[in-house]
């Protein structure tokens, strides 16, 4: 391969969301665009093996609904006519026990599917574009170094046939948490690459579930809040595509980490929630429990590395994790999509610019971090002198959000990423700080 051409051409290593969509977001600008995934890929597979929290609820947030929309145009309506429910935000069933917030209308559009749903959907219309291949069953085993350029000019794969070398002008690290891009190139610690660490000590279980009742003809989910800023547990149900209920419980410490359909529902009502108890008087003892715990917010500040390696971005969960509790990873991933979109064009002409790219994307994880953090640090081993004060506003967000219109709609828009800003602007505020 000529130089040139592997100047044009881009390398992402992992197939999951965040890669497909990096793959949709360079394939204007590079000839070709490898993405190389460790995990065969077999349409109607069920769960990967490289996805451990596949079988739990994932959201995706109005922001990033329209960020992947502007980067594959009618993919919502792809998903609806597949049957991913289509509900305005508002339809959200928010509760406190037994108290049940009335239906709001805001006009804002959100769809509700499993992640495999997603992913399959993504993957198909990646496969279908002429300048992307997607590289199954192959594994990143390392990157080629550019020591001239002070960069990286490829990457090292290993398949059923062995180790090759794949050179490129740009590599993208979409590999999640896993990434072992530190052992890669084990100056990034020393050259200012920290890592942020809160640890919320939560976890959470899962159970699905065949319904097609009155709940999900009326409602997107359930989000069950009466518990979660005084005793750190919750709740939440997604309708999602083919008459399927997801049902989470989380709580911190391992609280209502259950091991069985019977403890699950026995933890389930302890919320004295009717609506979750309905759905949980349908499990029987067949019924599997996905169980997920340590799951700490975690970021690398990349964007501190001054001589950060040309022809290299990290993207999605290799960058920034977050407490999947919130549903902010595939939303941050698609907003750094098109992030990178703004720039591949400048990114194939000159690897270099990485450098100042890597900066912008970092930049897209700071206010789902914030928000994540916030309502994790009073959990924290050691918590700060803060803590009470959050936890007790985030219990006053809770509890007005359930009865009061104007406090629901500023919640959900600052959990949606729409409007981070919603509860701090003057209506919501004043609806707060009533009495």
């Amino acid at each position: 391969m000529s130089a040139r051409e592997a100047k044009a051409r881009a390398v992402v290593i992992g197939g999951g969301i965040g890669g497909l969509l990096a793959a949709v977001a360079l394939s204007d600008a590079f000839d070709e665009t490898i993405v190389v995934e460790r995990d065969t890929l077999v349409d109607g597979q069920g769960f990967r093996r490289g996805v451990p929290q596949s079988p739990h609820p994932h959201a995706l947030l109005s922001a990033g609904a329209e960020a992947m929309e502007s980067l594959l145009p009618g993919l919502a309506k792809e998903l609806h006519a597949d049957g991913a429910p289509t509900n305005d935000l508002g339809d959200v069933l928010m509760c406190a026990g037994p108290r049940q917030s009335p239906r709001l209308h805001l006009g804002t559009r959100i769809q509700t599917f499993t992640r495999t749903f997603l992913e399959e959907h993504l993957r198909a219309r990646v496969r279908a574009h002429p300048r992307v291949r997607i590289c199954d069953g192959t594994s990143a085993a390392g990157l080629i170094q550019d020591t001239a350029a002070d960069g990286v000019a490829g990457v090292q794969v290993q398949d059923a046939e062995g180790v090759r070398r794949w050179e490129a002008g740009l590599v993208v690290d979409a590999g999640g948490r896993g990434s072992p891009l530190r052992q890669w190139l084990p100056g990034l610690r020393r050259a200012g690459a920290i890592d942020q660490v809160v640890e919320g000590r939560v976890a959470y279980s899962t159970v699905w579930l065949d319904y097609d009742g009155p709940l999900r003809r009326d409602r997107p989910g359930i989000y069950e809040v009466g518990s979660a800023a005084r005793y750190g547990r919750g709740a939440g149900v997604v309708f999602c595509e083919r008459d399927r209920a997801l049902i989470m419980l989380y709580g911190r410490g391992g609280d209502m980490l259950a091991r069985s359909a019977a403890e699950f529902a026995d933890a389930a009502r302890t919320l004295r929630n009717p609506a979750i108890d309905e759905l949980v008087g349908r499990l029987t003892p067949g019924h599997r429990v996905y169980r997920y715990t340590r799951l700490p917010n975690l970021r690398h500040r990349y964007d501190r590395v001054r001589a950060w390696p040309a022809g290299l971005l990290v993207v999605g969960d290799a960058l920034c994790v977050f407490n999947p509790v919130y549903g902010q990873g595939m939303t941050v991933a698609a907003l750094q999509a098109t992030e990178l979109r703004r720039h591949a064009a400048a990114l194939c002409s000159d690897p270099a610019t990485a450098r100042s790219v890597q900066r912008r994307l970092f930049a897209r994880t700071g206010v789902p971090w914030r928000l994540a953090v916030s309502a994790d640090t009073p959990w924290v081993a050691a918590p700060p002198l803060h803590a009470p004060l959050l936890k007790a506003a985030l219990g006053r967000v809770n509890d007005r959000a359930v009865d009061d219109p104007a406090v629901r709609a500023a919640f959900l828009k600052t959990m949606q990423m729409s409007d981070p800003l919603a509860l701090l602007r003057p209506r919501a505020l004043t609806h707060l700080l009533r009495p």
